[in-house]
């Protein structure tokens, strides 16, 4: 390739050589730019999602967006998890949760979690 660029060392024009990888890098860039602003998209609309926040004595609901790090969430069963959570109890025996964690290892089949005993005893 570089020998097709230094005139006279090739029968090659320089432009015709170069033409397919300017192309290929082209194309290449505007694949990556449009999955860049799906992905965008995607979170936008992720990080609008309405979640049930303890703050001032009281469950309130905030956007996914605004939640930070320390924050008690109140997750109903079906709800997508956009954040990493620690399990402190559930609503079923001994603070047992069945997660999907599909969106992040292709696994559909439910993981069972368990909170901590001193956390299920502690919030009953």
């Amino acid at each position: 390739m570089v020998l097709s660029l230094i005139p006279g060392a090739s029968p090659i024009n320089p432009g015709g050589a170069i033409a397919p990888l300017v192309l290929v890098v082209a194309v290449s860039a505007a694949k990556d730019a449009y999955e860049d602003f799906k992905r965008h998209r995607s979170d936008t609309r992720a990080n609008e999602q309405p979640v049930e926040v303890y703050r001032g004595g009281d469950f309130t609901e905030i956007l996914s967006e605004d939640v930070v790090v320390g924050d008690i969430l109140r997750i109903k069963h079906g709800e997508e998890i956009k954040a990493d959570c620690v399990l402190l109890n559930s609503s079923l025996p001994d603070g047992v949760a069945y997660i999907e964690t599909a969106n992040l290892d292709g696994e559909t089949n439910a993981k069972i979690k368990r909170a901590a005993d001193a956390t299920v005893r502690y919030l009953g």
